[in-house]
């Protein structure tokens, strides 16, 4: 399948999920400045697409607000000076990991922090 076929039908969940990350990111800040977390550290979205090229679409989709597939959630989209959705490729080999199609395995991971004055930043690992 295409990527264009693939996120005609992922778009509406991934941005169902997009809303249930943005309620536990703000549930965790709450408690973070509750004094209840020690690092005011949002959840992380992970995204495993099945190869590159539906990666670079989901990216374009959800990173650079590419309107091809409708509107992306909004915290997950990059500005300048602020890059909060990234896309990392692996080459996956049959050695490696026990899998029936050897490739590639692309992960679109965002995580949203916020520094010490507020303003959003990548999360550290």
């Amino acid at each position: 399948m295409s990527p264009d076929v693939v996120l005609r039908y992922a778009t509406a969940p991934i941005t169902q999920l997009a809303v249930e990350w943005e309620k536990t990111a703000a549930e965790w800040d709450t408690q973070f400045k509750a004094g209840n977390r020690q690092f005011n550290v949002p959840p992380v979205f992970i995204i495993v697409c099945r190869d590159t090229s539906l990666a670079k679409e989901i990216h374009g989709w959800l990173a650079n607000g590419e309107l091809t597939y409708g509107m992306a959630p909004t915290p997950f989209r990059n500005a300048p000076g602020r890059e909060v959705t990234v896309r990392v490729d692996s080459k996956v080999s049959t050695g490696q990991v026990n899998c029936r199609r050897p490739g590639f395995v692309t992960a679109i991971s965002v995580s949203i922090g916020r520094d010490s004055k507020g303003s959003p930043r990548m999360a550290s690992p």
